[in-house]
């Protein structure tokens, strides 16, 4: 892809290919830029309810107003986004804070420019803020898209001589996923990383742009299900190890370490096969071999069901159940729920993971018995 592909890619969708959101895929697998530009993004409701809630924290801090003063909202979404709010006065200690910032980042991308929700600068600190509204805990320590963000702030106050900036944190609030995480770079570093991001995407541009798949960099790519290289890893790894697929108790240990360390990359590479082929033949098309049905389905009550069984049944037409504890909090209060001391937290259910994991090892059986000689 060349740079008038580009510039024509981003007037026709308003949509930039090499843009900071995606930058943990394109700066590893440059390659997945051309391959998936024709492929339209459908987005999703996940993706809608994100915006809302965008649109949200901006009205809130630009007017200097609660969440509740937008009564229009789901009130769960104004419960959520007030935590971000919340957090984003906090941080700014009462100096302004610069919301929606349009970044000029044509120094490190090509034709690029990004939209920070919130910039602040308190001393010689800048900080940069970002809300993502989904349930996945996104970790703000080495975020690509964040460092893209902050080093365009850098860049751009660098360029006005106005600030004295010593030291740079970017922020991520999840208010769905446990709240906020914080980094910090030097100034240095940060601009370090940006000639990082203006080689990886020069290499994008190339015309014979790598494509290097990885369970990190196929996760949101668009191309997963047509991509040849995707194709040919999963083929080696499925195949190439083993000449024949073994049962499972006759696999060796290396045999199934090499599985579990990709088995994220299959399976994402699996569904995607899936979504591809059930969209074509949703769409009418043929596909040898397959067709679709209608899946399994439960009864449910149709609209006249509670005023006939109320009429038949009176009070035993209804369950009673004790309300949840989020729905106690807010009628309660967070203070008082925890005074009154009737909340738990049993252990999590064992999963299995990769021994980079920051969590503790959970205690095994064998950790409670002592060795017998």
């Amino acid at each position: 892809m060349n740079r008038h592909t580009l510039i024509k890619a981003v007037q026709e969708t308003g949509h930039h290919p090499i843009g900071p959101s995606a930058a943990s895929r394109w700066m590893t697998c440059p390659g997945s830029v051309e391959l998936s530009l024709h492929i339209p993004d459908e987005g999703s409701p996940y993706a809608a309810e994100g915006t809302l809630a965008h649109e949200l924290a901006e009205q809130c801090l630009r007017n200097g107003v609660d969440t509740s003063h937008y009564s229009d909202y789901p009130e769960d979404m104004r419960d959520h986004v007030q935590t971000y709010v919340d957090y984003v006065r906090g941080v700014a200690q009462g100096e302004r804070i610069f919301v929606e910032q349009v970044l000029d980042l044509g120094h490190i991308i090509p034709e690029g420019m990004g939209t920070a929700d919130a910039i602040i600068i308190v001393g010689d600190t800048l900080h940069v803020i970002d809300l993502k509204y989904g349930m996945r805990k996104v970790d703000a320590e080495n975020n690509p898209q964040l460092q893209i963000y902050a080093e365009g702030a850098l860049w751009k106050l660098l360029k006005k001589k106005r600030y004295n900036i010593r030291n740079v944190t970017v922020h991520i609030h999840q208010p769905r996923a446990g709240g906020a995480s914080s980094w910090s770079v030097s100034p240095q570093d940060l601009l370090i990383f940006g000639k990082k991001v203006s080689k990886a995407a020069e290499r994008c541009l190339d015309k014979d742009a790598p494509l290097n798949p990885s369970e990190k960099a196929c996760e949101w790519c668009r191309a997963k299900a047509t991509c040849p290289a995707l194709y040919q890893k999963n083929l080696e790894l499925v195949g190439g190890d083993f000449e024949v697929l073994p049962p499972v108790d006759s696999m060796t240990d290396d045999q199934m370490r090499l599985v579990l360390q990709h088995k994220g990359l299959i399976e994402k590479w699996l569904k995607a096969i899936e979504s591809n082929v059930f969209a074509r033949v949703e769409r009418g098309e043929s596909f040898e071999g397959f067709k679709m049905v209608e899946g399994r389905s439960v009864r449910k009550w149709s609209d006249a069901a509670e005023e006939r069984l109320t009429q038949i049944l009176g009070d035993n037409a209804f369950d009673k159940k004790l309300i949840g504890i989020t729905a106690a909090e807010k009628i309660l209060g967070k203070k008082q729920l925890e005074e009154l001391n009737i909340t738990e937290k049993p252990e999590g259910k064992p999963v299995l993971v990769h021994e980079s994991d920051k969590r503790p090892p959970m205690a095994t059986i064998a950790d409670d018995f002592e060795t017998v000689k």
